[in-house]
């Protein structure tokens, strides 16, 4: 929590409107932090997606595939993806 609080203070001190931002999908609290400092300061969000949570949780074992938690994470994602203004999957 204390770095995703970092990262979130230090894009609001050094984005504005003009910017890019870019970002990454771990660790896994990153792209919710950044999707919403480029919001308030209405920058455009591009995601690197690596891995993608809660699939890569629930494949490893640690959620089951219904659970509350599962479906919440869901939820946040559709949230976040239907406003990035790019996406990047890395194929490996």
């Amino acid at each position: 929590m204390l770095f995703a609080i970092q990262v979130f203070i230090a894009a609001m001190k050094h984005t504005s409107r003009e910017h890019v931002l870019l970002c990454v999908t771990t660790p896994f609290t990153s792209p919710y932090t950044v999707a919403l400092a480029a919001r308030i300061r209405k920058a455009a969000l591009a995601l690197i997606i690596y891995d993608l949570y809660p699939d890569t949780l629930v494949m490893a074992g640690f959620l089951h595939p219904t659970s509350i938690l599962t479906k919440f994470l869901r939820w946040t994602n559709q949230a976040m993806f239907s406003r990035l203004d790019s996406r990047s999957s890395a194929a490996t």
